[in-house]
């Protein structure tokens, strides 16, 4: 079973590619998602998120060519895979896609996948890994697109909002997908998504 390894897809995800000032010092650090903004840069144990839901509020877009551009709404669902408390955080977790423009459906391949999420500063992480997707558009248009090592720029709610904290984000540009079917399919595609979780989500150590 093909594995997504990640937090650009992006997803997402998938997951855009972002570097992280920070991110060296991180690298001593353990990440934590915690359910609540605590006083404090740690997180109590029966805070610790082991479940995460993301949607997209908008709908993401894929630029399949000059002319084609696809939008679909995506969903995440995943949950923590060898503990809550790591170096970087494991999410086994599979996309789903809904409302595709142009009459196109997507589809996640060998899923689920597993994604690495890792605290690179206060209230900030990048998520990182691959996925695979079957694009079918028109009933003629039909493309396996494979994401590999994207990172995604993750941002926790205090990030997203310092007055009052709440949902974090995952947030995709540009992110570089690739063709791996037929020679009639274009070679490369990019990615830009935003993600939102549905619950309050907070970056800790």
């Amino acid at each position: 079973m093909r594995l997504i390894k990640v937090f650009s897809l992006a997803v997402v995800a998938a997951l855009a590619a972002m570097a992280f000032a920070g991110a060296s010092s991180a690298s001593a650090e353990s990440t934590v998602l915690c359910k609540e903004d605590t006083a404090s840069l740690s997180c109590p144990v029966d805070k610790q998120a082991s479940h995460v839901h993301f949607i997209s509020p908008k709908a993401n877009t894929q630029r399949l060519n000059e002319i084609l551009n696809v939008s679909c709404t995506l969903l995440f669902l995943g949950d923590t895979v060898g503990g809550t408390l790591s170096q970087p955080i494991l999410i086994e977790g599979s996309l789903t896609f809904t409302n595709c423009t142009f009459g196109c459906t997507y589809s996640e391949k060998n899923g689920p996948g597993l994604f690495e999420l890792l605290k690179t500063a206060t209230e900030l992480g990048s998520l990182t890994g691959q996925f695979l997707v079957n694009v079918n558009c028109f009933g003629f248009f039909n493309c396996n697109y494979v994401g590999e090592g994207l990172i995604g720029h993750v941002l926790g709610g205090l990030a997203v909002n310092p007055t009052i904290g709440g949902p974090g984000h995952i947030t995709f540009v540009e992110a570089l997908v690739e063709s791996e079917s037929s020679e009639s399919c274009p070679e490369t595609a990019t990615l830009d998504a935003l993600f939102i979780s549905l619950e309050a989500l907070y970056i800790r150590s």
